[in-house]
């Protein structure tokens, strides 16, 4: 019983390193924070896990992980402006560190009716080789819906 019990505690200290390494920040309390605000997400806790991330973009404004679950969790609260302001300050610092960001954006986007940022998005998201063909068909036709929004904006 004690020897599985430092197996698995020796394969999630193992695992837990192996997930830590793959973030782009070299502060190690950032990852710690990032890992944090990341369990309270796991259970709702959307301000307990802002408050981890605030913190953790104060040990390393440049940590494109923390913009990107900023993102996630004020677009899961419905705080659509907000999430576009973190979706891009993440791409401001890593363009190509998670592509899938420019169709969040896209949809983000269209929800607010910037349509012709809405279609940079996703014109960003398509030119993407390795992306999933569902989500570039959408795409392609979200494209097509915002050039059509945009003209009949302009004459309507």
């Amino acid at each position: 019983m004690i020897k599985n019990f430092c197996v698995l505690i020796f394969l999630s200290l193992w695992v837990h390193g192996l997930y830590a390494q793959k973030l782009t920040t070299s502060s190690n309390k950032a990852k710690k924070l990032y890992e944090e605000a990341s369990q309270h997400l796991t259970y709702g806790q959307y301000y307990e896990a802002e408050l981890k991330l605030d913190k953790a973009l104060k040990a390393d404004p440049d940590f494109c992980e923390a913009y990107l679950l900023l993102g996630d969790l004020h677009s899961d609260l419905n705080e659509n402006e907000s999430a576009i302001k973190y979706y891009l300050r993440s791409i401001k610092i890593n363009p190509d560190l998670y592509p899938p960001v420019y169709f969040f954006l896209g949809k983000l986007q269209i929800g607010l009716g910037d349509y012709k940022n809405a279609e940079m998005s996703f014109k960003q998201y398509i030119s993407y080789e390795d992306i999933e063909s569902y989500t570039r068909s959408v795409s392609e036709r979200n494209i097509l819906n915002c050039q059509f929004a945009q003209q009949a904006l302009l004459d309507p």
